[in-house]
């Protein structure tokens, strides 16, 4: 006599959709790996210029510069 439980047929066709999601998971992040990889930006160029900006910021919030020298700053960086 074969039992028929939630843990034989139920059972593989929930293993098979979690596969089936995996491998979603795994090739998204894999596309989303190459993307980052050869798109030769890389995040770097908007750190690299909003940097100095930010700390000029900074430093006329806390009142180490004066207005005409950060707007003076602000044209140097443009």
């Amino acid at each position: 006599m074969y039992y028929y439980g939630p843990m034989n047929g139920a059972h593989d066709w929930g293993i098979g959709i979690l596969a089936f999601f995996l491998w979603i998971v795994v090739f998204v992040v894999i596309v989303a790996i190459l993307v980052r990889v050869f798109s030769g930006d890389h995040g770097m160029h908007h750190k690299q210029i909003d940097e100095p900006y930010e700390i000029a910021k900074k430093r006329y919030a806390k009142g180490e510069i004066t207005k005409d020298e950060f707007e003076q700053l602000k044209k140097d960086l443009k």
